[in-house]
C-alpha cells in the first residue's frame, strides 16, 4: 500500500507543479485562454521548467527524495501565490467553436473509462525493454549516486529522462511511467481544446473551430493500440509527441 502511495504522490507532484508553474507563465504572457487550454497548455510548459530544475539539482548531486519534494512544495506554494494575484484572461467572444453536448459526453466518457485502465496499467511494474533496459536503467545508476556523475561515461539525460529521474527519486519506476502517462492523458485534451479554436487572418475565418473533428482526432489517438502502448511504459515517445503539439 505505502509503494502505491508513494506512486501516486510522485505523479501527483509532477502534475500539480508543472500546472501551476505553466499558469504562471500563461498568465505572464497575458494569453487569453479557457480554464482548460490554461491547465493543459500550462501542464506541459510547467513540466519543461520542472525538468530543467530536477536536471540542474541531479547535476549538482541533489538528485534526493527530499530536495525534489521539498522544491515541489516550494515551487507550488509560491505558484499557488502568484495565481492568487493575477486573474486570467478570457479569449474573445467567438474565439472557441463550442462542443455539442452530446459529443463532450461521449468524450469524456472514453477518456475516464481508458484514462483509467491506462493508468493500471502503467502502475504495474515496469517490464519493457525499452523502458525498464534502457531509460530506468539510467536513471536507477543517476539515482544510486545521487548526480549524473554515477555514470559519467553516460549521455546526459533529455527533458523526459530528468522527470523520470524526479519521479522516480519519489516513487520508483512506476512513478516515471506515469509521468508518460500524464503525457498520454494531455495530449487528446489538447487535440480537442486545438479543434475547438477559430483562428483568423487577413483574409477573414479560416477552416478551423472544428469542435467535434477536435474531439474525435483526440479519442483516434487515446485509442490508438500503439499510443497506449507507449504511453503505458518509460519511454519518452508520447510525451515528445505531446510537446510538439502543444508547441503547434
Amino acid at each position: 500500500m505505502s509503494t502505491i502511495l508513494h506512486i501516486l504522490l510522485a505523479a501527483t507532484l509532477v502534475a500539480v507543479t508543472s500546472v501551476v508553474v505553466g499558469k504562471v507563465l500563461l498568465r505572464w504572457a497575458g494569453l487569453a485562454l479557457s480554464a482548460l487550454e490554461e491547465t493543459v497548455l500550462g501542464g506541459v510548459l510547467g513540466s519543461t521548467c520542472l525538468a530543467a530544475a530536477s536536471f540542474a539539482l541531479t547535476f549538482a548531486g541533489l538528485g534526493r527524495r527530499g530536495v525534489f519534494t521539498s522544491v515541489a512544495l516550494i515551487l507550488i506554494a509560491a505558484s499557488a501565490w502568484s495565481l492568487w494575484r493575477t486573474n486570467r484572461r478570457e479569449p474573445a467572444a467567438g474565439v472557441l467553436s463550442k462542443l455539442p453536448l452530446g459529443w463532450g459526453l461521449f468524450f469524456g466518457t472514453v477518456y475516464a473509462v481508458f484514462g483509467t485502465m491506462y493508468l493500471i496499467v502503467a502502475m504495474a511494474p515496469e517490464t519493457s525493454a525499452d523502458g525498464a533496459g534502457f531509460h530506468l536503467g539510467r536513471v536507477s545508476v543517476w539515482l544510486h549516486g545521487f548526480s549524473f556523475r554515477s555514470a559519467p561515461d553516460a549521455p546526459l539525460p533529455d527533458g523526459i529522462e530528468s522527470l523520470f529521474v524526479f519521479a522516480s527519486a519519489i516513487g520508483h519506476h512506476s512513478a516515471a511511467t506515469l509521468v508518460e502517462w500524464l503525457y498520454l492523458m494531455a495530449l487528446p485534451v489538447g487535440m480537442m481544446l486545438y479543434g475547438r479554436r477559430v483562428l483568423l487572418n487577413g483574409l477573414g475565418q479560416n477552416n478551423f473551430g472544428q469542435a467535434r473533428a477536435g474531439a474525435v482526432a483526440g479519442m483516434l489517438v487515446l485509442l490508438s493500440p500503439i499510443v497506449a502502448r507507449v504511453g503505458t511504459i518509460a519511454a519518452p515517445d508520447v510525451a515528445i509527441a505531446c510537446v510538439a503539439f502543444t508547441l503547434f
